[in-house]
């Protein structure tokens, strides 16, 4: 195993890649946002035969390939199994995973009790909103709010 099979993604969008000197500044997504190429870790793609990061999460997210909440709870799901199956117990990617698993959990958890009534057409999708909203919260959880997140999960 190794301590990290994910590194920082930085786009246009804004998505800064780079960490502060206070590691309380540094968004917990950012070690998830793109993989790292099969030079860089060949036994990591040995291992985890369904890599996936949250660049192909959201593109998944933008062309609608989607067609359910589940569908995209999947991925997120896989991503962390991924994360935790790969780096050591206690490194700083594998509890990352936990508490982003605890907060998707949390926001899945919510957005499945919400009511679908008749949508305005204008309107996006219940779906499309809670796709926005997870990804929005993912995205911008710093580790230093995690007061709120529910006990940690690890996947098996």
């Amino acid at each position: 195993r190794r301590w990290c099979c994910y590194r920082p993604y930085q786009e246009s969008s804004g998505i800064n890649a780079e960490y502060g000197e206070d590691p309380e500044e540094r968004k917990l997504s950012e070690m998830f946002m793109k993989l790292p190429s099969k030079k860089e870790l060949p036994d990591y793609y040995q291992l985890i035969k369904k890599p996936i990061d949250l660049k192909k999460i959201k593109q998944g997210i933008s062309q609608h390939r989607y067609r359910s909440l589940a569908d995209l709870a999947e991925d997120f799901y896989l991503m962390f199994r991924n994360a935790q199956e790969y780096n050591v117990e206690g490194s700083q990617i594998f509890l990352d995973s936990v508490a982003l698993l605890s907060v998707f959990t949390q926001i899945n958890e919510s957005l499945q009790k919400g009511s679908s009534g008749p949508q305005d057409p204008d309107k996006p999708t219940p779906e499309a909103q809670q796709h926005q909203q997870i990804q929005h919260q993912l995205l911008s959880q710093p580790p230093g709010q995690q007061s709120h997140i529910p006990a940690p999960m690890v996947l098996e």
